[in-house]
């Protein structure tokens, strides 16, 4: 990334059954259910914000923000959590 570029990415932070962030950065199955029905089986890496941020830091950026993104209906706990980040100009 150049200086002075952006990232932004969505994370998801907690499932639909409400099965949180992990602290450690290792990846867990996560099932999807597409809109043509059926069910797919992903590993994600399913982090706190924490070490999101950690990570990116790691990297050279810098977090500017993390929004959170709740899912609407209330038989769903899905959330997710949107970042923001820069590499800085020098």
């Amino acid at each position: 990334m150049a200086p002075g570029g952006r990232l932004s990415f969505t994370v998801l932070h907690t499932n639909s059954n409400g099965h949180g962030p992990s602290s450690t950065p290792t990846s867990r199955p996560e099932l999807l259910h597409p809109a043509g029905g059926g069910t797919l089986t992903l590993h994600m890496w399913v982090l706190t914000p924490d070490l999101w941020e950690s990570l990116l830091t790691r990297h050279g950026l810098e977090v500017r923000g993390v929004i959170a993104l709740d899912a609407p209906e209330g038989s769903s706990r899905a959330s997710y959590r949107l970042f923001e980040a820069r590499r800085p100009d020098n």
